[in-house]
């Protein structure tokens, strides 16, 4: 698979994640009652993660795995450009 392949399917996905993030409903954390799990969205595309206990110990992570993969291969602002 070429890198101008990869690279254009993985962008292709992207606006796929986001456009799918934009439409779902998002959990705002803030709005919780106090001892509900916390719920955590990509920074990125903006689709659901994960949702931890309130007093989680560890960071939770701020991108899901394709844009993490997007990020080192350096094309998230690439990416980003296709949904703004």
């Amino acid at each position: 698979m070429s890198n101008e392949y990869a690279k254009k399917e993985a962008l292709k996905q992207f606006v796929l994640r986001a456009t799918m993030a934009k439409d779902e409903s998002k959990i705002k954390n803030e709005d919780l009652h106090a001892g509900e799990p916390m719920y955590y969205y990509c920074k990125a595309c903006g689709i659901f993660i994960e949702f931890l206990p309130e007093g989680h110990l560890f960071s939770p992570f701020q991108h899901c795995s394709q844009c993490v993969g997007l990020i080192s291969q350096g094309w998230l602002d690439d990416a980003k450009v296709l949904v703004d």
